[in-house]
């Protein structure tokens, strides 16, 4: 199977969900295949929705014994470079991303793709290092919130999930753009279904994809499958998205989400993503930037 990408996909921006529809098939094969992200032209960009999508597959793929060829590409030089920094060129050539990534030239801007299986506070620190380096204004609070709701997911994931390859996580700094953008994605059961499954237990009653989104972007909805789970990670990206300028976005099973300062939509997908893709941005002064040691 030849999947071969011919347009730009901006993180938050409207080619996400003809992306995930292109890549469908792939993240539900049973056969050998072939992503090409070459194709996109001179102009091509692409971040980390993209990585962390594309990684997914190529894991799921190698878990069920299948071939999975990534073609990346060469042009732009900017983009090239992230396929390298990311780690999805090393991907490409059959590495594996298991262990926490973090490049100390200082002219990186990415925080590679890192897969984890379980909740993991220090599995943050490459990302939070990233952010502090070129967001100064990120607070200790904010810090720890990020931190929670990574933990959060990555315990989600591990509990309940029952995503084969666990999460994967990169994320990466536009200088051009002034944006800080972050994607988590996971192929296991879905917001909603998770939380349909846990009803008898939590007596919440949750009805489609689309309604599962709304409630978990409301805040205090768990699957309570331990103690200390307090239903507020996809509540708080929201509220660290909206306090810097930032957008927040959701893929599971049949809906999405996009939550910003100044608006909240929740809609039926016109695709299938199995399991959960979250991307987040924050808004970063350039003036404010700062260089690495």
């Amino acid at each position: 199977m030849l999947v071969r990408l011919g347009f730009t996909v901006d993180d938050l921006g409207n080619a996400v969900e003809p992306f995930l529809r292109e890549v469908e098939p792939l993240l539900q094969a049973r056969e050998d295949w072939t992503l090409d992200l070459s194709a996109a032209g001179e102009r091509a960009y692409f971040g980390p929705t993209v990585a962390v999508v594309a990684a997914a597959a190529v894991l799921r793929a190698r878990l069920l014994g299948h071939r999975a060829t990534l073609v990346l590409p060469e042009q732009p030089r900017p983009l090239s470079a992230f396929c390298s920094f990311s780690r999805l060129t090393a991907l490409s050539h059959g590495e594996a991303i298991s262990e926490a990534f973090e490049d100390l030239h200082p002219e990186n801007e990415t925080s590679g793709l890192h897969q984890f299986q379980r909740m993991n506070w220090g599995g943050s620190t490459p990302l939070v290092r990233l952010i502090r380096r070129h967001l100064p204004s990120f607070g200790n609070d904010e810090e720890d919130i990020l931190r929670t709701c990574y933990s959060e997911i990555a315990q989600n994931i591990d509990d309940h999930a029952r995503s084969s390859i666990g999460g994967v996580i990169c994320a990466r700094f536009f200088s051009g753009r002034g944006e800080m953008r972050i994607a988590v994605a996971d192929l296991g059961d879905g917001i909603g279904e998770v939380l349909r499954r846990s009803g008898p237990r939590t007596g919440i009653k949750v009805g489609d994809d689309r309604h599962a989104l709304e409630l978990v972007i409301q805040g205090g909805v768990s699957s309570k499958s331990r103690p200390n789970n307090m239903g507020q990670g996809i509540s708080n990206l929201a509220l660290v998205a909206r306090g810097h300028g930032g957008v927040l976005r959701i893929f599971s099973r049949r809906a999405s989400a996009l939550v910003s300062a100044r608006e909240q939509v929740v809609r039926e997908l016109r695709c299938a993503f199995p399991g959960t893709l979250v991307s987040l941005s924050l808004k970063v002064d350039p003036n404010s930037s700062q260089e690495s040691p």
